[in-house]
């Protein structure tokens, strides 16, 4: 399976330079469209996610497979404790 990072340019260029393919795409159709691919975990910022409609969010956020993994670049507890308890199944 493959790493995939959803997010502008500034975001998405680290992950590039590793070798993680990148797309810069704001509409949920076309972040659907990638959990059909091969890739088993989409790296999305939170900007990108905040555009969503909530129940897209949600949908995304509720995914297995592709996982999604928000980030940000704020440093929240709450989305650290969101992706703890996604991982492992507790909330900590």
């Amino acid at each position: 399976m493959e790493i995939a990072a959803i997010g502008p340019g500034e975001f998405t260029l680290g992950f590039e330079l590793v070798g993680i393919k990148t797309f810069n795409i704001e509409k949920a159709q076309e972040i659907k469209r990638l959990t059909k691919n091969e890739f088993g975990v989409i790296i999305i910022d939170d900007k990108t996610m905040g555009k969503l409609e909530d129940y897209e969010r949600k949908e995304l956020e509720d995914s297995i497979k592709p996982l999604f993994i928000v980030l940000s670049t704020e440093n929240s507890e709450e989305n650290i404790n969101k992706l703890i308890k996604r991982s492992i199944g507790i909330d900590l």
